[in-house]
């Protein structure tokens, strides 16, 4: 299970209300930057879950990995079609 840090900047300590941009978010020690959501779910009798979406400056995927995701993708696309 990964690790989930969510801390307050100590230069935005005077800012009222919740702004994305006013806090440090780490997953196991590994800033996320550019997030644009956040959905937190804590429960007692379940997993904890995150949900984090973010702007991605740069994407690298290798052609092998390419090509799996559009098979995965077209396998799918042809299940829902019937």
């Amino acid at each position: 299970m990964a690790k989930l840090k969510i801390k307050k900047r100590e230069s935005d300590s005077n800012n009222k209300g919740i702004c994305l941009s006013n806090y440090d978010v780490l997953i196991d020690g590994h800033e996320i930057s550019g997030i644009n959501g956040l959905h937190l779910s804590l429960a007692t009798d379940e997993f904890n879950h995150c949900h984090i979406s973010f702007f991605a400056d740069h994407v690298e995927i290798d052609a092998d990995t390419l090509v799996e995701f559009q098979a995965h993708i077209d396998s799918k696309a042809k299940s829902e079609k019937g």
